[in-house]
């Protein structure tokens, strides 16, 4: 759960936040990209893998693992659990935690054993069982969608009614990042649209100074790389994402020894205490290793794009989730984009 940044290219930004819209948030009265999406082979092979967990007692008695008698008091006093360990489920109301009692053993069950199939995918799914001859009610009853089952008792379709692009919540208002040009305007869209002629969430292409945008950030890259030089002086470095290599282990483990190593290297320190980066946190002063023009290039170059977590063109997704083009290739998108070309910059809840 939380904020992204969606950059929408092209008419009715409004229309685009409804088709990436999650069916869950959606009205399905105003909505008009929910579909009717066949899941029945789908359902299948999940419920051909799924399992549920249990802990097992030494008679061989299966118990929830939820259940009352697993949880433990503890006191403030208690050490935290290793991340080994289980339970890390706290009850914060009780300070009470989960856990295993030590006759007991996890084990998991396949679901296949346990339920049968049309009761699983009814409850996994939320959809109900629609007669023969009956029609969907879309709004109530088969607002998830539904089931059909034959004589046997075997489900013959399994339909989910949904918006099968949904990618986030809801559409939040925009976000004026558009510096526009003298003289032009564009609008801001929160509660109400309003006509702004200084920064905008909403513009025509031509409308919006890129150049001072980027001219600006440029001028900011500037500063923190010449700081950073004046801290660090002569001193050099290994980057973060070496020693992790060297320690073999993952990115962004602060708690590694790489992360021990690349924060006492003197570089490193004397450009943390100066506060040479935006954030200050985690390996981003690594890039401080690039040669001025390139490092100043870079922030240039990001300043429209790395706000964002997804952007939309035509009615497409076309960066987000696993759809991840370069920088070059979105900067030069938005370069041959044509003048009267309508950008929306908004913030969703995903």
């Amino acid at each position: 759960m939380g904020h992204y940044c969606v950059l929408v290219i092209g008419e009715d930004p409004l229309d685009m936040f409804d088709k990436f819209q999650r069916a869950e948030y959606a009205d399905p009265t105003k909505n008009k990209y929910f579909a009717a999406v066949d899941i029945l082979d789908k359902a299948r092979a999940r419920y051909d893998r799924d399992t549920t967990r249990f802990l097992q007692d030494k008679d061989g008695g299966l118990h929830d693992p939820w259940d009352a008698q697993f949880w433990q008091a503890v006191s403030n006093d208690d050490l935290e659990p290793t991340p080994g360990d289980y339970p890390v489920v706290t009850n914060l109301t009780e300070n009470k935690r989960l856990y295993v009692p030590t006759d007991f053993q996890q084990v998991y069950i396949p679901t296949r054993e346990r339920v049968n199939f049309q009761d699983w995918i009814c409850k996994y799914y939320g959809l109900t069982v629609l007669a023969n001859g009956q029609e969907p009610d879309l709004l109530k009853s088969h607002r998830e969608g539904w089931i059909r089952v034959n004589a046997a008792g075997d489900v013959i379709e399994a339909i989910q009614w949904t918006i099968p692009q949904g990618v986030w919540d809801y559409f939040e208002g925009t976000i004026d990042l558009f510096k526009l040009k003298p003289g032009t305007t564009g609008l801001s869209i929160r509660r109400e649209e309003q006509v702004v002629d200084d920064y905008a969430g909403c513009a025509r292409k031509s409308a919006i100074d890129f150049e001072w945008m980027r001219d600006q950030e440029g001028q900011k890259a500037a500063q923190l790389w010449d700081k950073a030089a004046a801290a660090r002086g002569s001193l050099t470095w290994v980057r973060y994402d070496e020693l992790c290599k060297k320690y073999n282990v993952r990115l962004f483990d602060y708690e590694s020894p790489a992360w021990e190593e690349y924060r006492a290297q003197p570089a490193i320190d004397a450009m943390y205490a100066s506060e040479c980066s935006p954030c200050n946190e985690g390996a981003c002063l690594d890039s401080f290793g690039l040669p001025r023009n390139e490092y100043i290039d870079l922030h240039r170059e990001k300043v429209i794009f790395w706000h964002f977590g997804y952007v939309v063109k035509d009615g497409e997704l076309i960066y987000g989730d696993d759809i991840c083009p370069s920088l070059q290739a979105l900067n030069q998108i938005l370069e041959d984009l044509p003048d009267h070309t309508l950008l929306t910059a908004a913030s969703v809840h995903a």
